[in-house]
């Protein structure tokens, strides 16, 4: 499943079981427009009928959205010997989702023995190439210390670029990593900040409810300025109140 749609969210618990997406790009063939076209409106017959021959033309974007359709089993019987096909001719053209998605097959041992340093090493190839979901899963994996030791700067520093993205899980768990100071310095101004920037889900809501009692009148105000002039792709908040 998605792990969000636009600005929903689950709880931080949750968010490792949300490690596939897929998100559109450029598109090399007419093909792969129509079909993610088609995938977008959940007509997904006419979607695989128009994405399998860019994909067998090499199309790392069309490779990639086939690799979900038979992942999650949309439109098709769930194949995870498919989907990882897919995504690795995808994953071996540097597409940074097809990376991540792969990685999530490996994490997670769905239809491949389980290989977490594998799928955190997928993570890491896409998250460096950009990917926000494999920046958030990387922050995740480090913050909760699984399979592998946990690292709050190295969570600090994954969930920060995936949270200038806009991506709501690593606003919520850059805001907590500010609200007790674990892997970078605590500011509370910029923890609220970002809990107001994550959307409306239980993590978020409950920080702001806690630092509702812990703000003065102007670190708020602060707060809500920066949040309001905020944008995905600037650079994060920064606050002159802690």
């Amino acid at each position: 499943m998605h792990c969000y749609s636009g600005r929903k969210s689950v709880p931080l618990a949750a968010a490792l079981l949300c490690l596939g997406v897929v998100l559109g790009g450029g598109f090399a063939w007419a093909d792969t427009q129509h079909g993610v076209d088609a995938f977008k409106r959940k007509d997904y017959p006419t979607a695989l009928a128009d994405l399998t021959p860019a994909a067998d033309k090499g199309d790392a974007e069309a490779q990639t959205y086939l690799g979900w359709m038979y992942e999650k089993g949309l439109g098709v019987p769930v194949d995870y010997t498919r989907a990882r096909t897919w995504y690795a001719k995808a994953a071996g053209k540097g597409h940074a989702h097809a990376l991540n998605n792969l990685g999530s097959l490996y994490y997670l041992g769905n239809g491949v023995s389980k290989d977490a340093p594998k799928g955190i090493s997928l993570f890491r190839k896409a998250a460096k190439k950009g990917d926000a979901q494999a920046q958030m899963n990387l922050a995740m994996i480090y913050y909760m210390g699984q399979d592998t030791p946990k690292d709050d700067v190295e969570a600090a520093h994954w969930a920060r670029a995936a949270a200038r993205q806009g991506e709501p899980h690593a606003q919520t768990l850059l805001a907590r990593l500010y609200d007790t100071g674990a892997g970078l310095p605590r500011n509370p101004v910029l923890a609220y900040t970002l809990a107001m920037l994550s959307g409306e889900n239980p993590d978020s809501q409950a920080l702001r409810t806690r630092l509702d009692g812990e703000l003065t009148t102007a670190q708020k105000a602060e707060a809500q300025t920066l949040a309001k002039s905020w944008q995905p792709g600037q650079p994060l908040p920064t606050a002159t109140r802690t």
